[in-house]
């Protein structure tokens, strides 16, 4: 049979793999799963059962009792995912039962128990309700007698004379008569069915069919045809306008044979209703006759004793629903059991804690797994269930008790005993889920806890031993050893490698999961859905971008290697990275994708893991260049002495900037000293330092440590380098002056030396300390007003770096002579940006500026319709109708609905021609700007007619002004249908022409951008050729007093020795 056959192929580990610890729950579900099958396939019926809605997602409709669309409600035991495998959707995970009372439990609860139904049912309801609550059943009596007449019944045998009763009786009642008619079908199928057959006599039928689509009908005029199925039986109060109910009311046709005397009632009850005068017939067919076989040919005799016989089965049905709450009450009373077994041990385990959650959700699906085996024997196993939960407990909390009675430290003299208690807790928290968690999923999701634990030492350390626990009960979910790749990563090649293996074992089980999910994939060549088609592709499009991103991460850190790099990683959540499916041709499936992403998010895949690996710092060529730039520094100031000035000047800029680099930059293995030397011989023009005996004699003792006297007092100076946080003026001035003093320079020649280290002292303090006054103060009317448009709530607010980008792109090769002066310096640069800023095409800086520009139009266009909305309101307040209140009450519903336009449309009716006049143009306003906005937001394309204009008409910051006339007349030309757009781009160049600049105090993040684009792309690059024209490379005389220079450091370096 089925179920040997598919366990054979189950025990196959080489055809079907599972995790070994879902072996027994897999064999026990199977039978089920199997029956799941059948009923999936063969019984349950599509728009009888269940509806697809309009996100491919299974519906279950309760087409027996109520209509209703239970859209929170799912089939257990598989059948849900057979019927998503049936239609070719996006399979979702099987539910479980979880902890929770049903509502009967719920109502017994409560001391008194009262309710109030217009239905009760026959004999049979009553005894059933009697029984389960323990409560007598009293019938009131009407306010008003109904005017209700209950038609004979008429049965046929056929469909097709079935549906031509139907519309004969439509005819009679709704064209005829001037009626109104509800015909209330069993499914959704039949209600299509009868809207159909009707259509050519009616030409306006209302549909009410799906609780999740439809909307009650709110009037019912005399004409009016309404289809649909229980659900407008079911408590359904339809207004009869007093035209419909003076030619006789509302007409009910039930086509069905109702499941039981009470929904039978519901379904009449919708007629006559409060004195009202109404009327009912039953029109049945053979089909839904299954159940009897009896000869007569009266139509409603027949109806009459398939009634009784129906009745007699409904008084069945309240034995087995006896028994069936029964069964209920069995398990409620076993989930109190087990909750109590929880809450014992509160006081031990407090579950409220955001780190234990994974280990009591591990417990409830035990849980689960228990109440979903045999029911009847739930109460002889349950003993055995709650001890093995209990020594969970006790084995979980003497361990926790033994961790944390150890000392916090095994130093009693560190000071931070409270980081210590800390990971003491950490452990003693991993200690007890370790213990109390018996899933792979819940273990991920401890790790990831325990990841985000704050002040906790060695957090991976911890975290890798509940990954580790899960990998001993799964080792084929590539989600769990993905994220024990974050545990490994340390700047250690071992650790590294470890987490490659990770890497490596995570791409190879999520390529085979995807070959599996595509062996799954079911297509059906006779189905015309291709939006389900598409729908089930999603799984394997976000597992492939998944897979994508794991193999470009493992290639990443294989690249990875200790002597030459460091590595951080950072985590981002999977849902950032949706984003590269925009503009592509998956977008139309983005909402299925995004779901994916949450279902695999629920299975631990929280975090991608960003790695940013960059060489590594090599000191001994940090130390290597700082002791050069020393000696540079030492030669340059001697040949000043010998009145070299412009040689020895350059020697200490050089120097300088040596140092510089030393201190204040990443010195890597990657490092050329070889083209560092061939770079000082082309700078000074010595052949001393070219690969020769010479090179090495003179070299050696520089790059010995151990040698070297001229640093500055070596360890004193080197010392005070490096408690600094990075590069500091003084710093260095200290040291040249320690330096200088050793080679015995005299005073004259120090003062000089000063003023090199005062110059940068200077300009690092003019674009710093006092960088705000000079702005205020020095800045031209067009960086003023550039700055001013920087801010958070101008056009290019919190887009600062994005912007100084686009202007360095535009920045020109600077030519400025620099002659010493450093506030001179300062000014040309704070000039050199009016040049450049007119000559910045504004289309470069469209897409940035768009978003504010966009939502303050919107913000405006919104607060002008409110304000129209407030005084139609104020209108209707101020004349007197005779309906007034009603009317205001239709309007206010209008204006406060979120689809203003449909509640108009379908009450405008009731509403006069002056007031419909006042709320159509205003509610259309509303509509346009909605799918105008959402046309911008969706589709980028429509802003290519406007960037052709602006590249066309070269448009920059500096000619916007005088040409503001021209590209407004070229934007309203524009062939849009796209007024908001319009209105956009308008505003954005009016924004950008504006010529008023009041002095303002730009933020600290603009002011600190706008000095650094000043320091890189215009400041340093002058000082840089300033050094390069001060070079002489043909002086042959002042190579020979450098080579002395050399020659003097090593003399004084011996004589400190």
């Amino acid at each position: 049979d089925a179920v040997h056959f598919i366990s054979e192929k189950l025990n196959d580990k080489q055809l079907i793999e599972f995790p070994e610890y879902r072996r027994s729950y897999i064999f026990f579900k199977l039978p089920k799963w199997i029956q799941s099958a059948r009923r999936a396939l063969y019984e349950l019926q599509l728009d009888v059962d269940y509806i697809i809605n309009k996100d491919n997602e299974i519906i279950v409709v309760d087409y027996l009792n109520t209509g209703v669309s239970q859209i929170n409600m799912h089939w257990s035991d598989g059948i849900h995912q057979f019927l998503q495998l049936k239609h070719n959707l996006r399979m979702t995970p099987e539910h479980m039962c979880d902890s929770f009372y049903s509502n009967v439990t719920l109502f017994k609860k409560y001391k008194y128990l009262y309710g109030l139904t217009g239905t009760l049912g026959g004999k049979s309801s009553q005894k059933f309700i009697k029984k389960v609550y323990n409560i007598d059943v009293i019938i009131v009596p009407k306010y008003i007698d109904s005017i209700f007449d209950i038609y004979p019944n008429q049965f046929a045998d056929n469909r097709q004379l079935w549906l031509e009763k139907i519309r004969i009786e439509c005819h009679t009642i709704a064209i005829t008569n001037h009626r109104a008619i509800l015909i209330i079908c069993q499914t959704i199928r039949d209600a299509n069915d009868v809207q159909s057959y009707l259509s050519c006599q009616h030409s306006n039928i209302k549909l009410y069919l799906r609780s999740d689509e439809h909307t009650k009908p709110e009037e019912v005029h005399p004409g009016d045809v309404i289809v649909a199925t229980n659900l407008a039986g079911r408590g359904t109060d339809l207004k009869i306008l007093t035209s419909a109910v003076n030619h006789g009311g509302l007409h009910v046709i039930v086509t069905f044979m109702p499941n039981n005397s009470r929904v039978e009632q519901q379904a009449f009850g919708r007629a006559g209703r409060q004195g009202q005068p109404g009327s009912a017939r039953l029109i049945i067919y053979k089909e839904y006759n299954n159940v009897i076989t009896y000869s007569s040919e009266d139509e409603i005799q027949l109806v009459e004793y398939w009634k009784k016989k129906r009745d007699k089965f409904e008084k069945n049905n309240m034995n087995e629903a006896i028994k069936e709450i029964n069964r209920i009450e069995a398990k409620d009373r076993l989930l109190v059991r087990f909750l109590d077994v929880v809450h014992s041990r509160k006081d031990d385990l407090s579950f409220t804690d955001d780190i234990l959650q994974p280990g009591f959700s591990s417990l409830r699906e035990l849980w689960s797994s228990f109440c979903d085996q045999d029911a009847s024997t739930a109460d002889e196993r349950f003993p055995a269930f709650a001890n093995e939960i209990e020594q969970k407990f006790e084995l979980a909390i003497t361990t926790m008790k033994e961790t944390l009675s150890q000392p916090y430290t095994p130093f009693s003299w560190h000071r931070d005993n409270e980081q210590y208690r800390t990971v003491h807790i950490a452990n003693a928290t991993c200690n007890v889920l370790c213990q109390l968690i018996v899933h792979p999923k819940y273990l991920i999701m401890a790790g990831i806890k325990m990841l985000c634990m704050k002040n906790v030492f060695e957090r991976e350390k911890r975290a890798l031993i509940l990954y580790q626990q899960a990998i001993n009960l799964d080792k084929q979910d590539f989600i769990l050893h993905y994220n024990m790749v974050l545990c490994y990563i340390k700047n250690d090649q071992n650790s590294i490698n470890e987490a490659i293996k990770e890497l490596n074992i995570a791409v190879t089980l999520l390529s085979n999961e995807i070959e599996r999910r595509k062996f799954l994939q079911i297509h059906d060549e006779l189905s015309t859905q291709t939006s389900t088609d598409r729908s089930c592709i999603a799984e394997l499009v976000y597992l492939e971008h998944v897979h994508s991103i794991l193999g470009a991460s493992r290639d990443q850190l294989c690249k990875f290697d200790e002597d030459k790099h460091e590595i951080t990683c950072r985590s981002e959540s999977w849902e950032v990275t949706l984003s590269s499916f925009e503009n592509t041709h998956f977008n139309a499936i983005k909402n299925e994708i995004y779901a994916e992403y949450q279902e695999w998010y629920s299975e631990g895949l929280v975090w991608v893991f960003i790695f940013e690996i960059e060489p590594k710092r090599c000191w001994w060529k940090t130390l290597f260049i700082f002791v050069m730039g020393i000696a540079q520094i030492v030669g340059g100031t001697f040949l000043c002495v010998v009145d070299q000035w412009k040689l020895g000047t350059l020697m200490v800029l050089n120097g300088t900037f040596d140092i510089y680099t030393a201190v204040a930059t990443k010195i890597t293995n990657d490092f050329d000293l070889v083209n560092y030397f061939k770079q000082k011989v082309i700078n000074y023009g010595l052949n001393l330092l070219c690969i020769t005996s010479t090179v090495n004699n003179l070299v050696k003792p520089i790059s010995s440590i151990e040698h070297i006297g001229i640093v500055g007092v070596t360890a004193d100076s080197i010392h005070q380098l490096c408690c600094t946080k990075g590069f500091n003026i003084k710093t260095l001035t200290n040291i040249a002056l320690n330096s200088m003093n050793i080679a015995d320079i005299n005073k004259h020649v120090i003062d000089f030396l000063k003023q090199i280290p005062e110059r940068y002292k200077n300009i690092e303090a003019l674009i710093s300390n006092d960088f705000d006054q000079i702005i205020n103060q020095d800045t031209s009317l067009t960086v003023n007003q550039f700055l001013g448009m920087l801010d958070n709530d101008s056009l290019f607010g919190g887009k600062t770096k994005e912007i100084f980008r686009i202007v360095q792109r535009h920045t020109p090769c600077i030519k400025y002579i620099y002659n010493g002066n450093n506030t001179a310096l300062v000014s040309y640069a704070l000039n050199t940006m009016d040049d450049i800023l007119p000559n910045v095409p504004i289309i470069d800086t469209l897409s940035l500026a768009l978003p504010y520009t966009l939502n303050r139009i919107v913000k405006k266009e919104i607060f002008d319709i409110n304000s129209l909305f407030l005084s139609i309101i104020r209108q209707i307040n101020s004349k007197n109708e005779e309906h007034k209140l009603e009317t205001l009450d239709i309007v206010q519903k209008v204006l406060y609905s979120s689809d203003k336009w449909t509640i108009f449309e379908q009450n405008k009716d009731k509403l006069n021609t002056e007031i419909c006049q006042l709320l159509h143009p205003a509610i259309e306003r509303e509509q346009k700007l909605l799918t105008e906005y959402q046309q911008i937001m969706n589709n980028p394309q429509v802003l290519s007619g406007y960037c052709q204009i602006f590249k066309f008409s070269n448009v920059t910051f500096g000619t916007i002004q005088n040409q503001l006339k021209n590209l407004r007349r070229e934007i309203r030309r524009e062939q849009t249908n796209n007024r908001l757009l319009a209105q956009t781009i308008i505003a954005f160049v009016d924004e950008l022409s504006k010529t008023s600049s009041n002095t303002r105090n730009n933020s600290k993040k603009v002011t600190d951008t706008f000095k650094e684009y000043l320091s890189d792309s215009i400041i340093r690059p002058i000082i840089e050729n300033a050094c390069e024209q001060e070079m002489d490379i043909n002086d042959k005389k002042l190579t020979e007093k450098f080579t002395k220079a050399l020659i003097y450091i090593q003399e004084q370096q011996k004589r400190i020795r």
